[in-house]
């Protein structure tokens, strides 16, 4: 027993003298006012559901110092927008020398104006789709007024304030959308950010459907997504690196695994080193470096789109209203 503590000892001297490389990502909240269709919590237990406390939060805090970080996701999972204490938990940030990082579904940005520019944000980004009232409730599950004027009116605000980011949009394509949709999507769009982003929405059933690696699906199989293949080398830079503080404490390598099945430990029970090098989280790792990660479920991390998206995506410039070419930026995922 005396030899186990040692050898414990020596491995947690060893991880603080020697700092793993880590990406931190904090969910605020689980909990979203949208229902987007490429979204994997609705295919999941979806088993949190309160917003993270003041102790949680004070904890990632001290997590974030101790790796050094400059910065502070709070995006991971859910609607962070929501949770009661945003602009407190923004306000202290400030206070204490943190950048932070933001992405929302607009539905909530009309009650944080303010705070969304204030000096320490360095990134904010709204994810939406749609052209139409039809649309929006079909992709997001919102109502598409509400979320446009939001984002116009945050944009025409936000140009006139000096902040450290550019205000992007992210867009996403699915089979069912004609061409003269997505040009209406493109050109709705278009004026209310500086840049926007364009990608191909993938399944969200194949996010941990279950544990083992992926396999191959029918083409009919994907519904209206594009279809996708499993990669030949199967790499996640998120199982090797990854630590998202969940709101109960609960530690995931992906956020993505809305149902904990890959939880690594809490944070409220055991220190974050021990949690970032245990027996779980070495586990995992070790089975992505063999080319078989048995544990993870069938993520689309781990598929790639099937040949002919580079076309595609010369297909999607051409549809892109020519007043709006340069703010559009496209990728296959």
């Amino acid at each position: 027993m005396a030899v186990r503590k040692m050898l414990g000892l020596q491995r947690r001297i060893k991880l603080i003298y020697n700092m793993p490389d880590v990406t931190l990502g904090v969910s605020l909240t689980r909990a979203c006012n949208a229902k987007c269709n490429m979204c994997s919590m609705y295919n999941q237990d979806n088993y949190l559901s309160t917003p993270m406390d003041d102790k949680t939060f004070q904890k990632t805090i001290q997590i974030h110092n101790k790796f050094k970080k400059k910065y502070i996701t709070l995006h991971a999972m859910g609607e962070c927008l929501s949770h009661p204490r945003f602009k407190e938990y923004i306000d202290q940030l400030e206070r204490e020398h943190f950048l932070v990082r933001i992405s929302s579904n607009g539905y909530l940005v009309d009650r944080h104006m303010d705070t969304l520019i204030k000096k320490n944000i360095d990134f904010f980004r709204v994810s939406t789709d749609g052209w139409d009232k039809d649309s929006m409730m079909k992709y997001r599950g919102q109502d598409i007024e509400r979320v446009y004027r939001n984002v116009k009116d945050f944009y025409r605000y936000y140009k006139g304030k000096k902040t450290r980011y550019q205000f992007s949009i992210s867009l996403h394509i699915y089979p069912s959308m004609t061409e003269d949709n997505i040009r209406q999507m493109f050109d709705l769009w278009g004026e209310c950010s500086d840049y926007i982003v364009v990608s191909f929405a993938c399944n969200p059933f194949l996010n941990h459907e279950k544990a083992g690696p992926p396999v191959s699906i029918p083409e009919e199989g994907f519904g209206d997504y594009y279809y996708m293949v499993p990669r030949k080398k199967l790499a996640c830079y998120r199982a090797m690196k990854g630590a998202y503080i969940q709101p109960n404490g609960d530690v995931l390598p992906c956020c993505n695994d809305y149902a904990g099945l890959l939880k690594l430990g809490n944070i409220h029970d055991e220190g974050f080193l021990d949690i970032f090098a245990g027996k779980r989280a070495t586990s995992l790792r070790k089975e992505f470096k063999s080319g078989n990660p048995i544990s993870c479920g069938k993520c689309y991390i781990l598929y790639e789109f099937a040949p002919g998206m580079d076309k595609r995506i010369a297909r999607l410039k051409e549809l892109v209203p020519a007043r709006h070419a340069n703010r559009f930026k496209f990728s296959d995922y």
